[in-house]
């Protein structure tokens, strides 16, 4: 299961809008995607007779780290994967650890796990 879940402000808990996405992992995939496509802000320019708009996190960025956190958390753990808006950001968090000798550390360093 995917809990999104879109807050008020920088920190805290004050939920502005919310979505449990179960289901088959596609499913909650595009349940996921679709709250953060309709809950993020867009800006936009007209030119000529056509409006364009720009979505303040690029829809490729969002979607790579959705199905990131989809694919690559522990499945041997019951909690949900989190998807979180504030004003300032957008939290993707997924159940698990560093694979392998992993750490925050050894992410700077560059060191890679197969």
């Amino acid at each position: 299961m995917i809990i999104c879940t879109h807050f008020r402000g920088t920190s805290g808990r004050d939920v502005v809008a919310t979505v449990d996405c179960e289901g088959p992992l596609f499913e909650q995939f595009e349940t996921a995607f679709a709250f953060l496509l309709n809950r993020l802000s867009r800006s936009f320019i007209i030119r000529g007779a056509k409006r364009e708009e720009t979505l303040e996190i690029p829809e490729v960025a969002l979607r790579e780290a959705l199905l990131n956190a989809i694919r690559h958390r522990n499945y041997h753990q019951s909690s949900p994967t989190r998807v979180s808006i504030y004003d300032d950001r957008v939290e993707i968090l997924s159940p698990g650890t560093f694979p392998g000798p992993l750490d925050a550390t050894n992410l700077r360093a560059g060191l890679t796990f197969l």
